[in-house]
């Protein structure tokens, strides 16, 4: 699993890391979270540098659902003892704001969408219809009865 590649590079195991009691770090999560937001290694000799917001969504969701599911079952154990299971508690909270906070739109950020100016739809409606026989959202004398 992607995780788990993503752990054995920084050199840890996931699950004995969580059930000690150790939270992974700010730098730990955020790794991940950019982690996943590349393409998996391929054989492919040109690489996409990002995966598309679908892709990375559908990847953090599931890390995000990994990693709880390792805690909830930290909690549930019996033989968990009660001063860990809080810091348990406290631990999957903490994970599902900042995977929450990882997922990107879909349509991409909206500060980046530009429209036409009047004059360049002008241009545009010009350039398609020359003759203007089409009606793209122009007002024409004929259309007012």
């Amino acid at each position: 699993m992607f995780i788990h590649r993503w752990a054995r590079k920084r050199r840890f195991n996931i699950y004995e890391r969580i059930r000690s009691g150790k939270q992974l770090t700010e730098a730990d999560l955020t790794s991940l979270i950019e982690e996943l937001g590349r393409p998996q290694p391929t054989g492919q000799k040109v690489t996409k540098l990002a995966v598309s917001p679908d892709t990375r969504n559908k990847r953090l969701s599931t890390a995000m659902g990994y990693l709880l599911w390792f805690i909830d079952e930290l909690i549930a154990d019996p033989s968990t003892p009660e001063q860990l299971q809080e810091r348990l508690t406290a631990m999957r909270e903490k994970r599902v704001k900042v995977f929450l906070n990882g997922y990107q739109s879909a349509e991409g950020s909206r500060k980046f969408h530009k429209h036409l100016t009047g004059k360049q739809a002008q241009f545009l409606q010009d350039a398609l219809d020359p003759e203007g026989e089409i009606l793209f959202g122009r007002v024409n004398s004929f259309s007012h009865f």
